[in-house]
């Protein structure tokens, strides 16, 4: 009986050594296909708390914002006297009487780092002009008003739009990072190790 044993070792140690270049291949391929896997869902659970973060602390504060309408203040030429009015389509009962005061608007600049480049831009486009709008050393003639008022009502009103442009993406975005290829492998594994 235990010449039995032994015989069949021997025969497993030849089976081995006959083909371990081949067995160490099929390892080897093994292990690269679950750290592929792993690495790509590592990636995607990243981009996911990113998109997240994005619409949370970003998309959504700024179309709350850019939703409301903004009163400006600005000085007529030439009697000099102060005048004011508002900006943005959805007028609303809600104004925010000053862009640079209010604090939204505060908090939000702090996230603008994760906004795309043409959207960053717009935004820092808009804010400048209404600086210099409400800059008070500023007097403009009622011509100037008038088109200054029409250029950052349209311009407001593009931000709105491309917020939400971005939001409808960004949302897309994690609905397939949820339910792509590499989900349900991450939740089997994590599964396997909790049991």
């Amino acid at each position: 009986m235990s010449l039995n044993v032994i015989a069949y070792l021997e025969d497993i140690l030849t089976f081995i050594n006959r083909y371990n270049t081949l067995v160490l291949v099929a390892v080897t391929i093994l292990y690269t296909i679950l750290t592929y896997k792993l690495s790509a869902e590592s990636k995607n659970e990243r981009r996911y708390h990113y998109l997240q973060k994005r619409l949370e602390y970003l998309y959504f504060p700024l179309k709350d914002i850019f939703s409301s309408s903004f009163g400006l203040s600005f000085r007529i030429k030439p009697a000099g006297e102060r005048r004011s009015t508002q900006i943005g389509s959805q007028k609303g009962p809600e104004i925010l009487r000053c862009f640079f005061m209010d604090r939204r608007l505060g908090e939000l600049k702090s996230y603008l780092y994760m906004a795309p480049p043409d959207l960053k831009r717009m935004f820092d486009d808009w804010a400048k002009k209404v600086s210099e709008f409400e800059d008070p050393e500023n007097i403009w003639s009622e011509e100037e008003v008038v088109s200054m008022v029409t250029k950052l009502d349209i311009s407001f009103n593009n931000i709105y739009n491309k917020t939400n442009e971005y939001i409808e993406r960004d949302e897309q975005e994690l609905y397939s990072i949820c339910n792509g290829p590499y989900k349900s492998y991450l939740k089997k594994v994590k599964e396997y190790f909790r049991s």
